[in-house]
């Protein structure tokens, strides 16, 4: 059986960067059934819609908002939501932030 997994994408107004990184995730050679993608979007000043808009038909893509809380404040979130880390053997779930820059 091939394992499912989620990713979870923080975003802070870098829509460029979203879209090169969901542009890279569309391109995966895996199951599109056995794993998901969600975006945070952590109260930057434009909205995300727009550009997950061209991945949606290709991805299965979640797109939450919070109030800019910053990286430490997104585990909790996403981990609520991510059908990957309901069905996961590991008793850590991991959130890497994307880097500042």
């Amino acid at each position: 059986m091939v394992p499912s997994f989620s990713i979870v994408i923080p975003s802070y107004s870098r829509p460029g960067q979203l879209a090169e990184c969901l542009r890279a995730l569309s391109r995966l050679e895996y199951p599109r059934d056995r794993f998901e993608v969600i975006v945070v979007d952590d109260g930057g000043d434009r909205p995300l819609d727009e550009v997950i808009a061209p991945f949606e038909s290709n991805l299965t893509l979640t797109l939450l908002r919070q109030a800019n809380a910053g990286p430490a404040a997104l585990p909790a979130t996403p981990g609520q939501r991510a059908r990957g880390v309901t069905s996961s053997r590991s008793r850590t779930t991991t959130v890497c932030p994307s880097r500042a820059g």
